[in-house]
C-alpha cells in the first residue's frame, strides 16, 4: 500500500511515516529506551510523539537518509524504501 501511494504522486504524510520511525528510531530514541545498550535517548533526542518527530524532521533527514548514519548500524533495519519515505515526507513539508 505504501509504495502504491508514493507512486501516486500523493503528498507523503507524518501519519505514513510515524510508524517508520517507531520501529527504526524510537527503540533508542525514547524517553524510556527499549535498547538494551541505551539507558538514555542518545544526545537527548527523543521521537516518542508526531510533534516530537515534526520538530526534529531535518534531523531526521540529514542522519536517516543523507548521511544514512541511523539507525546506528542499521540495527533496526531500516530499508531503503523507508528512507525514501522519511525523504519524501520531508521534501513536502512546507519550508
Amino acid at each position: 500500500q505504501q509504495s502504491e501511494i508514493a507512486l501516486s504522486g500523493e503528498p507523503i504524510t507524518l501519519a505514513q511515516v510515524a510508524p517508520i520511525i517507531q520501529q527504526r528510531c524510537v527503540a533508542c530514541h525514547s524517553a524510556t529506551p527499549s535498547d538494551a545498550f541505551f539507558k538514555a535517548p542518545p544526545k537527548g533526542i527523543v521521537l516518542d510523539s508526531n510533534e516530537q518527530i515534526a520538530r526534529l524532521a531535518p534531523q531526521i533527514l540529514r542522519v536517516a537518509v543523507a548521511s544514512r548514519m541511523m539507525p546506528l548500524g542499521n540495527r533496526t533495519g531500516m530499508t531503503d524504501e523507508e528512507r525514501g519515505w522519511v525523504a519524501g515526507w520531508y521534501a513536502g513539508l512546507p519550508r
